[in-house]
């Protein structure tokens, strides 16, 4: 603070009070977080050899930008598997188990949270044909 613009612009301050001034947060501005994305939407399942194809939209996530997705993968109400696809993903086929009922949630994930899941898909059974 010492540049010809701002010279004298501050004046009676003891000692080291400029650089606490520097960087102290007098107003009480707060920084914010990174917002959690939104939860992907529409996801669908259809059957398959030995898995299962699972689609869905991606939310509007312009100010959350994503890093990776989590598709979820439930069985009599648990979480069984979970497979990481990409950012841009609105689609991936499954490998599981045939003549299991399945149903499927995505995640979406940014460098520093993770939205909550997406409401769930539609039950499927994958076969071994």
């Amino acid at each position: 603070l010492t540049d010809a613009a701002t010279k004298g612009a501050l004046t009676g301050l003891p000692a080291g009070t400029v650089n606490s001034l520097l960087y102290a947060n007098p107003a009480g501005i707060t920084v914010p977080a990174t917002k959690a994305p939104l939860a992907p939407t529409s996801v669908l399942a259809t059957a398959a050899k030995r898995g299962a194809n699972v689609s869905w939209v991606q939310a509007d996530n312009a100010s959350a930008a994503l890093n990776s997705q989590t598709v979820r993968v439930w069985a009599n109400g648990n979480v069984v598997s979970s497979v990481k696809v990409s950012a841009t993903a609105t689609s991936a086929f499954i490998k599981l188990r045939a003549g299991v009922s399945y149903s499927f949630t995505v995640v979406a994930n940014n460098a520093t949270a993770s939205s909550v899941d997406s409401p769930p898909s539609n039950v499927v059974v994958p076969t071994n044909r």
